[in-house]
């Protein structure tokens, strides 16, 4: 079949017509055609789609293929020049296949049909191999396409191209050459072969011949010592050996060609190698010829800074005269010249270096930090240098206080006073207030026994915390004597006061406990009077006299 017929002949393989117990069409059989049917090589019948092993299809089934359509009865298809009159016979045959629901297709696949495939192990195949490919199908279940049989996955596969050797083509041949040996002889030629290998698939097969050198070159010619062959060497030659002071030699340049090793013949006629001119005269032992240098200023001093102008002045000696003096030599006639030393800065010598420390404030607040900065300067021929930095103050100091603020310390007998001094201008007023104590006296001292007891008695006076206060029980003693005994812890001697002054008291053993009494008109010394270790003398004690 060809054009459109063979297209639905293909498809057919695909279709199954479900339910289909029409006769309308005919069976497709190699070589017989039923009525109507198109002109085609193969006798396909007109109105059905041939599948393998004669399977029918419902007439009122439409296919598509890749040359053409098959409709319904008013549908032509194109065969090899005919139209196909069959498939419009088997319009009116529909009775049969319109009497039932068909399920429902996969596309033009109806269902139950199975469909069919081909896919590839891989896209592409090595060079001489054949891709390796594999039949699937899957079946039309009720309008749904199920699984694909099979595990190959690519659509389409091809081998891959032989490879190239480089440059040269597969199935190609490469040619090189080759020589017999690496060098020859100068004068003689490199004798070589051109060889050939057929490239197989990205491999060169076994080169053709037998030379394996792939390089020759003719051996140099040999030099006429540092004279390259064929290379020219030029010398001198003078036509005598020597000529008198004054003259000149007469000469002239030969030439010969090196020819491997070997000079050809010399140009020329001169055959001294050497002349020489007779000698001149000398300049005060100075031979002729010899240049002498000078130099010369302007002038023998300069400033500190300045260069000294100098010229270079020379002559030679020409056969025992020598010549002129070079330059002006009316200008400059100091032999020698020098540059001033530069002027020092008082005590700071030339390029040296002066450093200060300057702060940016003269005063800061009390807690503040005075800031500063090293400046320096240069000394330079004289004149110092503007002093680094921005910084003018001498001295900086931090105020010791904060104006307005009052610093308070003790004072008074017991240190229990207080006094202040003001803050004035960041710094502490050097005179202190008046001392404020509330103190009288000084913590633990004795002042003058107090009368007590309607003054039948006294007592001790101390000062505590600042005051003055009677201490112990108010003694009552009789006569004139009114002071308490006074014990020395030192000799535990027992000593009274009167009123005319001290005199010795001894301790009556009588009382219990004894007692401290007066001793008058004691001409004795009181340190021999001694109490019992166990006497207390204490307060209250009632005086007799002895």
């Amino acid at each position: 079949m060809s054009g459109r017929a063979g297209a639905i002949a293909v498809v057919g393989v695909l279709v199954w017509a479900c339910g289909s117990s029409s006769t309308g069409g005919g069976a497709a059989g190699s070589g017989a055609a039923g009525s109507g049917s198109a002109p085609a090589s193969g006798g396909a019948h007109a109105g059905m789609t041939a599948a393998s092993g004669g399977e029918r299809a419902g007439a009122s089934a439409s296919m598509a293929g890749s040359g053409g359509a098959l409709a319904g009865s008013s549908s032509t298809i194109g065969g090899a020049g005919g139209l196909d009159e069959g498939f419009a016979a088997a319009a009116g045959m529909t009775d049969a296949g319109s009497a039932s629901v068909e399920p429902a297709a996969c596309g033009d696949l109806a269902s139950g049909a199975v469909a069919t495939r081909i896919r590839y192990q891989s896209e592409h195949a090595p060079y001489g191999s054949t891709c390796a490919s594999e039949q699937q199908t899957a079946t039309c279940e009720r309008g749904v396409l199920g699984a694909w049989t099979g595990n190959y996955v690519f659509e389409a596969c091809s081998p891959f191209p032989p490879a190239d050797c480089g440059a040269v083509a597969h199935a190609a041949s490469a040619t090189r050459t080759r020589f017999a040996a690496a060098s020859v002889a100068y004068g003689t030629s490199c004798l070589s072969e051109t060889q050939h290998a057929l490239c197989d698939n990205g491999a060169l097969g076994m080169w053709s011949g037998g030379y394996v050198f792939e390089t020759c070159a003719a051996q140099a010619p040999a030099a006429c010592g540092s004279t390259a062959h064929g290379a020219s060497e030029q010398r001198l030659r003078y036509s005598t050996s020597s000529v008198p002071f004054g003259s000149t030699c007469a000469f002239e340049t030969q030439t010969a060609v090196c020819s491997n090793g070997s000079f050809g013949t010399w140009s020329g006629s001169f055959t001294f190698a050497a002349c020489s001119v007779g000698p001149a005269a000398s300049c005060d032992g100075s031979p002729h010829g010899t240049v002498q240098e000078r130099t010369r200023y302007s002038a023998t001093s300069v400033p500190y800074g300045e260069t000294c102008p100098k010229q270079l002045q020379t002559r030679s000696c020409n056969d025992g005269v020598w010549t002129t003096w070079t330059g002006s030599t009316s200008a400059y006639v100091h032999e020698t010249c020098e540059a001033a030393l530069p002027a020092d800065c008082g005590g700071t010598a030339h390029g040296g270096v002066e450093s200060r420390l300057r702060y940016k404030d003269g005063s800061v607040a009390f807690g503040g930090i005075c800031v500063s900065e090293m400046q320096t300067r240069v000394c330079s021929n004289g004149t110092f240098s503007t002093w680094s930095g921005n910084y003018e103050n001498y001295a900086c100091s931090v105020q010791e206080c904060t104006t307005g603020t009052l610093q308070t310390r003790s004072c008074g007998l017991n240190n229990r006073g207080q006094q202040t001094r003001p803050c004035l201008g960041g710094a502490w007023r050097p005179a202190w207030d008046n001392c404020v104590d509330p103190d009288v006296c000084t913590d633990g001292a004795s002042g003058t026994p107090l009368s007590c007891n309607a003054g039948a008695g006294w007592k001790a006076q101390k000062c505590i915390s600042g005051q003055w206060q009677g201490a112990g029980a108010c003694g009552v003693c009789s006569g004139t004597l009114h002071d308490p005994c006074l014990e020395n812890t030192s000799s535990t001697t027992c000593f009274a006061a009167k009123y005319d002054g001290l005199s010795c008291g001894v301790w009556n053993l009588n009382f219990s406990p004894p007692r401290c009494q007066l001793q008058l008109n004691f001409s004795g010394s009181c340190s021999l009077v001694h109490a019992p270790t166990s006497c207390t003398p204490t307060f209250g004690c009632t005086w007799t006299e002895l």
